[in-house]
């Protein structure tokens, strides 16, 4: 089974922000996030300061990045965490790469 990458900003600017319209049991925010950077080793999107204010870690997680397609009525269809964290490891080495949108079979 192959995956078919969208574009790069469906997953590298995840929609993180919530303006107003989202989702958050699908952590789908309304604003795309300008962070491009996807950790794929961090589960936590934000962290909470001394004071109590939530932050943005500076890049996008796992859950954000694919949980956007990889849903039960997703394109990408569900997907577990473990099995999103697995595949996101290694996405963009040089002998997976490849064009926009890269097909990679496993």
């Amino acid at each position: 089974e192959g995956h078919n990458a969208p574009t790069c900003i469906d997953c590298h600017m995840a929609r993180v922000a919530k303006s107003a319209l989202g989702d958050t049991e699908r952590l789908r925010g309304d604003i795309p996030s300008h962070l491009f950077g996807i950790n794929p080793f961090s589960l936590e999107q934000f962290y909470e300061n001394e004071e109590g204010q939530l932050f943005s870690n500076g890049f996008i997680t796992v859950p954000y990045a694919c949980t956007s397609c990889h849903y039960e009525d997703g394109i990408g269809g569900p997907r577990s965490l473990q099995e999103l964290f697995d595949f996101a490891q290694g996405y963009h080495d040089r002998d997976r790469a490849g064009d926009v949108g890269p097909v990679i079979e496993e």
